[in-house]
């Protein structure tokens, strides 16, 4: 499966998550903001927690 597909897949089952084409290209966002849902999945897939990223 595609990875954007997947991603708005994701987007479709959670009110959290948005995709709109002209925000980042129509790139799942977790809503109102412009953070990817992909680049949160990135960093709890190399085990980055929050205190890390401060």
């Amino acid at each position: 499966m595609d990875g954007c597909l997947y991603l708005n897949k994701i987007a479709e089952a959670h009110n959290c998550i948005s995709s709109n084409r002209r925000i980042i290209n129509g790139m799942p966002v977790i809503k109102g903001t412009r953070i990817q849902v992909s680049l949160v999945l990135a960093c709890l897939r190399d085990e980055m927690t929050i205190k890390r990223n401060m």
